[in-house]
């Protein structure tokens, strides 16, 4: 899954992370974009997928939100992502949303401008 001229485009391209769609590519079209009006939530889950697209995006100026690995079930992707990337936010999943609107609308956060 890719992003592109404001909609959303599914590849065909080899798999990345032993999948498709993967977190990576997805995050890196966001970060190429959209720059710092990227926003890029790694989650629960296993091995990397995910880290270095969060990287593209905290590159570009874009927001970066990890959940908490230590309230994850699976903590590689979560992990991966926090050794990539100096995150935003880390917060447990109930956390996560609100993480997202005040990206979105506090101007005092480094949130999308």
């Amino acid at each position: 899954m890719l992003l592109a001229d404001g909609s959303i485009a599914l590849s065909s391209a080899p798999k990345e992370n032993f999948t498709r769609p993967a977190a990576d590519p997805l995050f890196r079209s966001a970060a190429v974009n959209y720059g710092n009006r990227a926003v890029g939530v790694v989650l629960t889950g296993n091995l990397e997928d995910g880290a270095s697209g969060l990287k593209a995006i905290h590159a570009c100026g874009g927001y970066t939100i990890i959940h908490d690995p230590t309230t994850c079930v699976a903590l590689d992707m979560p992990q991966a992502a926090r050794k990539a990337v100096p995150a935003d936010v880390v917060a447990p999943i109930e956390d996560i949303g609100p993480a997202i609107v005040k990206a979105l609308t506090d101007p005092s956060s480094k949130g999308l401008r």
